[in-house]
């Protein structure tokens, strides 16, 4: 699920979220989109929401627009980041998997000389 113009209305009837247009605008630049390789659930969006529109009238948010260059950096060190965590533990896994081997060798001779 993602943050559309539909569900910040949604959120401003339902929920009475004073959610003015510079911060309409920042959540649909940040939410708009899936976070690959995951989904955002409704439940997500409302509490990451519901959040910055806290910190916004507390003044800790900025709402400064990202550029696309800056999105797309962003994006691909996520990207990297994701694909390093899954290196190790592909890694991990294939050292698992020889020790298994390793176990039945064992447990075949053990068999064997019997």
């Amino acid at each position: 699920m993602i943050a559309d113009k539909k569900f910040i209305n949604y959120l401003r009837q339902r929920y009475h979220m004073n959610i003015p247009d510079e911060l309409e605008a920042f959540l649909l630049e940040e939410y708009g989109d899936e976070p690959f390789p995951y989904e955002y659930s409704e439940q997500d969006l409302y509490e990451q929401i519901r959040k910055m529109v806290m910190n916004y009238h507390k003044g800790l948010l900025s709402v400064a627009l990202k550029g696309p260059e800056l999105r797309l950096k962003e994006q691909y060190e996520a990207l990297k980041d994701e694909y390093i965590n899954e290196m190790y533990k592909v890694r991990s896994l294939e050292d698992e998997v020889e020790n298994l081997k390793k176990l039945l060798q064992k447990q075949e001779v053990n068999d064997y000389e019997f």
